[in-house]
């Protein structure tokens, strides 16, 4: 090695004098810088049109892509980013994967240009005490409530100045009370026009016309809707059709017009997500014949205990993942779990009242659904009790006195039943009781 190359190795490894720092990062390529800028706002999954990933964790996918402080702090991220120099500010500004509550800003040019050019778009109801955003009213904390209002007065002033614009809208959720946002029109023509992008929407309310969506946003490959009554949403024997839709998610308030609903033509559907009041059972189950063929994940949740019909297998014969909030438990020849099925994961999802229940199920179905790799669960692995590991070895899984909710006595029994079988049990986030407390 020639002497000048190894001063210049020397040099090169040396801490840079205080004076030189300002000229390195002047002169380092904005490739580098660009690379600095993805690290920092760059999210896999919150930005995808479709929660559910090839590889994902069908238990996990939707909570992670709705995680709305994650997004928000990746604003926060670019906001940081712009204030560095003006270089840094185009760059940051020029990143296409950006989310946007309108109401949270007070700078009207801001929200103008951001309202126009978000990836994602969050329209929602707004606490006036601690600026929290809702797309209803169903998950606000007590302190909050008092002070929710159903509209923010700058967004909708915003948003009434905006009609008719050109979206760059990705990803969209909104409320659609009286119709208030002003992007979403009755006419299908226009509405393609304005939002050319659309491809994943949520709408919390039932007074949409469903046709007017359905038929100005064929692409779709998602949709989150509330169902009550259908009659109201779209006119009596609409068939829409949707090519694209991957994920459907629907809260049905009205059970008979779910059975409308499972006439929808949906080629691709891949997963679905159903909550209902009720029995509703029997027309669920319609839903699934129908729609099941290609359905890797289901979620099903009600305050009633669910039976799998008897050919409920054959209908869903790529199922996957199965996650209920209170599976009723019946042995027999004609719902045991065919060999050569792919299903591997029964999820447990949160229903007040009914969760010892569907512990319990859990605990029966694990020994005779002999596929299972996994199974989900409600709780976190966080809020466990100290003597979490002594109360699995002393419980008796099957036959014990229930504490009140949570019954960590259920957990602890799972927990054992699993570790016996090689089974996975994970908790709400998908992590292991060994990952939180090793």
């Amino acid at each position: 090695m020639s002497y000048s190359r190894a001063a210049r190795i020397k040099q090169n490894m040396d801490p840079l004098p205080p004076r030189s720092a300002r000229d390195v990062v002047k002169n380092t390529p904005i490739e580098i810088w660009k690379e600095v800028v993805d690290a920092l706002l760059y999210d896999p999954v919150v930005f995808r049109c479709d929660p559910y990933y090839p590889g994902c964790n069908f238990h996990t996918a939707l909570t992670q892509w709705n995680d709305w402080k994650h997004l928000r702090n990746l604003e926060i991220q670019r906001g940081i980013l712009r204030l560095v120099s003006r270089s840094w500010k185009s760059l940051a500004d020029s990143y296409p994967q950006r989310y946007f509550e309108p109401i949270r800003s007070r700078d009207y040019g801001y929200q103008v240009a951001q309202t126009l050019s978000a990836r994602r778009l969050h329209l929602g109801m707004f606490c006036s005490s601690c600026g929290c955003v809702w797309l209803c009213s169903c998950g606000v904390c007590d302190e909050c409530y008092e002070n929710l209002s159903s509209e923010s007065p700058v967004e909708s002033s915003l948003l009434s100045q905006l009609a008719g614009s050109l979206f760059n809208v990705e990803i969209l959720s909104l409320p659609d009370t009286e119709l208030r946002m002003g992007i979403l029109g009755t006419d299908p023509t226009k509405l393609s026009v304005q939002l050319p992008n659309l491809r994943s929407l949520s709408i919390n309310g039932t007074s949409y016309e469903l046709a007017t969506a359905m038929i100005a946003f064929p692409n779709l490959v998602f949709l989150d809707l509330e169902v009550e009554p259908l009659s109201m949403q779209h006119t009596p024997g609409f068939r829409a059709t949707l090519p694209s839709l991957r994920t459907l998610r629907l809260q049905v308030w009205d059970l008979g017009g779910l059975s409308e609903l499972s006439k929808w033509s949906m080629p691709k559907l891949s997963h679905l997500d159903l909550a209902a009041r009720g029995d509703f059972a029997p027309l669920v189950f319609q839903f699934v014949e129908v729609q099941g063929r290609n359905i890797s994940s289901l979620r099903l949740q009600s305050d009633y205990l669910l039976a799998l019909p008897e050919n409920f297998w054959g209908q869903v014969p790529q199922l996957q993942y199965l996650g209920t909030s209170c599976l009723e438990f019946l042995d027999d020849e004609q719902r045991r779990l065919p060999k050569g099925h792919p299903f591997c994961t029964l999820g447990i999802l949160e229903q007040e009242g009914i969760m010892e229940e569907a512990r319990t199920a859990v605990m029966h179905y694990q020994r005779r659904w002999e596929t299972i790799k996994t199974i989900a669960d409600s709780h976190s692995w966080k809020d466990v009790p100290a003597d979490f590991l002594e109360l699995s070895r002393e419980v008796d899984a099957y036959a014990h006195t229930h504490t009140r909710s949570p019954c960590w006595r259920c957990m602890a029994g799972l927990y054992r039943i699993c570790a016996e079988a090689g089974i996975r049990y994970e908790d709400r986030a998908g992590t292991l009781y060994e990952e939180i407390w090793p």
